[in-house]
């Protein structure tokens, strides 16, 4: 059988405010932006990082940064009150040349110069430079559409179809400012909008040069919960997620964890060990990451921010083989699929979970302890 124990549950939702990262406007009163971030430089998780790597999305990175749209009103911002476009999609860069270096974007804006009119920022990344237009395109899978005179600006997000593709979608907001607020700069501080899965996975005692425990499959199991693509309030950070019925835009009721070879993050290899080549995940009685290092999966929130109501909302499915040495260079094995239920209140919007699944000779139980998303070492 399988124990199962969730280490779950960050409990603040921003990235950690220990490095500021600003731009001053000059004499003209020109619009400066600058950045909170976290110190997290892993893998498919949105930081600010500057070199990590091609496939970072540090946002400090060649080709990403972070969109910017932006409203100019008479007083302070509201959903149903007049909004004039101040800025579409606009794309602020990190630029490196200068000392320090700077976001730049383009072309400049200056700030209003009557004491009534102010500015409202929306701020999202990965930045996708279609994303104003037609179907979500790229990667990414992201499109805006700006706010009206009774609507907020809105992000369409839909997941990507490779999970090693699989992006963290972070969002801020920076309201009602003017030229002297803040010394006319703007900062944004950061926020993961969807939820992060880490999964590890280990055995109750350990194994022995007779006996190996292989993991061989992993599917998420759930009740038309997790979504395929939702629409975000760009104001209030709030996910409308699409009807239940017929379904069409959730995940398959059963979905898998792909392997890397096929574009997945689950890091299948071929053991090879007296005849037993099957693709699988060998597991001791110390955890071990079973998706490839630093690699997530993200997903829409549950029910938008609340996550599983139900313990049988999401389940997951391991498909896991215990192998016995026959001889010196042959075995025999044994075939086990176990469910688990992954319990309530998980799959929340901000919220980092890492499942350790346990194979046991015992009972299924379920434990849960927190971890914070933007430290670098907790939750791998």
């Amino acid at each position: 059988s399988l124990l199962l124990v969730a280490a779950a549950a960050m409990t603040m939702a921003s990235c950690s405010q220990n490095e500021i990262v600003e731009t001053n406007p000059d004499a003209n009163r020109a619009i400066g932006f600058g950045v909170y971030t976290g110190t997290q430089t892993k893998g498919l998780v949105t930081d600010n990082s500057l070199t990590d790597g091609a496939t970072a999305n540090g946002l400090k990175v060649a080709g990403k940064g972070f969109g910017i749209l932006a409203y100019q009103t008479s007083g302070n911002y509201s959903t149903s009150g007049a909004k004039g476009l101040f800025m579409d999609n606009v794309h602020a860069a990190w630029e490196s040349s200068e000392a320090g270096g700077s976001w730049k974007y383009s072309p400049t804006k200056f700030w209003p110069t009557n004491t009534t009119d102010k500015i409202s920022f929306f701020a999202y990344a990965p930045f996708n430079a279609g994303a104003t237009t037609g179907t979500p395109t790229g990667t990414n899978k992201i499109k805006v559409t700006g706010a009206t005179g009774s609507e907020d600006p809105l992000l369409e997000f839909t997941l990507q179809d490779n999970q090693k593709d699989m992006v963290d979608l972070v969002v801020s907001n920076v309201k009602d400012q003017q030229s002297t607020t803040a010394g006319g700069k703007v900062t944004f501080a950061f926020k993961h909008a969807l939820t992060r899965v880490a999964m590890h996975a280990k055995t109750s005692v350990a194994t022995n040069a007779e006996t190996k425990v292989y993991i061989t499959g992993i599917k998420l199991k759930h009740t038309t919960k997790l979504a395929k693509k939702a629409t975000f309030d760009m104001n209030d950070a709030t996910w409308t997620l699409p009807a239940t019925s017929p379904g069409s835009d959730y995940l398959a009721a059963d979905y898998a964890i792909a392997a890397t070879s096929a574009n997945g993050v689950l890091k299948l290899a071929d053991p090879n060990w007296k005849g037993y080549t099957t693709p699988a995940v060998e597991i001791n009685s110390t955890a071990v990451n079973l998706f490839t290092d630093d690699q997530y999966l993200f997903f829409i929130p549950i029910d938008g921010t609340t996550g599983t109501s139900g313990t049988s909302d999401v389940k997951a499915e391991i498909t896991y083989d215990i192998v016995t040495a026959s001889s010196s260079d042959a075995s025999v094995k044994s075939s086990h699929t176990k469910e688990v239920d992954l319990g309530t209140g998980v799959f929340k919007q901000g919220k980092a979970y890492k499942f350790t699944f346990t194979i046991t000779l015992n009972e299924i139980k379920v434990d849960v302890s927190d971890f914070n998303w933007d430290s670098p070492e907790e939750g791998k």
